[in-house]
């Protein structure tokens, strides 16, 4: 039987703990990098990086409030129990309309010191969660669930609203339950609708070219009011 020597029997066993370390380092850089990414942590990383390089070059360009402060702050909307998702301003009334989610599914319109003024029920929506006003009358919310949003006009005089009244097209990415469409908002001067995900993954979708329906009067449709 070969004899080996006790030095080289020394050198092989370091070599091959040294080798085995260098697979567990692997395997554990290879395991922290798959969690990064389906957490998505290099987005967050990339997010924070370029912020802090152009954040004083954007806050020099943007509308830059550091002293903003909210002058009606936590006020309940008496007539509202639960389930007020979200607000957005309509210019053309100057009021705010707001979405209810569930206990019934609504619209409403607010006024800017936050009491309530009409109810429009919507009927046969879904898990809606979001509203923005996009101009001439024209409302648009978002179903979290089913990632869709809807259009439509809003009624001269409160009333029911039907999801046969809307236009609405649907972004199935991503689908996960309740993890859906949050929020969105209009850019008229861009004519963009931005919409919101919120989470698994967290996603801002930019939809272009609406201004062809934005403008658009359905037949027979009243003058709203002043």
């Amino acid at each position: 039987m070969m004899q080996i020597n006790p030095y080289t029997a020394q050198l092989l066993t370091a070599l091959l703990n040294r080798h085995y370390r260098l697979l567990g380092l692997a395997a554990l850089l290879a395991a922290g990098l798959a969690t990064g990414v389906a957490l998505h942590w290099n987005e967050r990383l990339y997010f924070y990086l370029t912020s802090e390089m152009n954040g004083s070059r954007d806050n020099a360009a943007n509308l830059w409030l550091p002293g903003y402060g909210a002058v009606i702050d936590a006020k309940p909307v008496e007539g509202i129990r639960k389930n007020l998702s979200a607000v957005t301003y309509d210019a053309d009334l100057d009021c705010l309309l707001a979405v209810v989610n569930g206990g019934p599914t609504e619209l409403v319109t607010l006024s800017k010191t936050g009491e309530l003024l009409e109810r429009y029920p919507l009927q046969g929506f879904g898990d809606i969660e979001g509203v923005t006003y996009m101009g001439h009358g024209r409302v648009a919310v978002s179903d979290e669930r089913a990632q869709q949003v809807s259009v439509f006009q809003l009624p001269a005089l409160p009333r029911p609203i039907d999801i046969s009244e809307a236009q609405f097209f649907s972004l199935g990415i991503n689908l996960n339950g309740n993890k859906g469409f949050e929020g969105l908002t209009y850019d008229a001067a861009g004519d963009r609708l931005f919409i919101i995900k919120e989470r698994d993954p967290r996603q801002l979708y930019e939809i272009r070219g609406l201004s062809a329906n934005r403008n658009r009067k359905p037949a027979g449709q009243q003058q709203r009011r002043s």
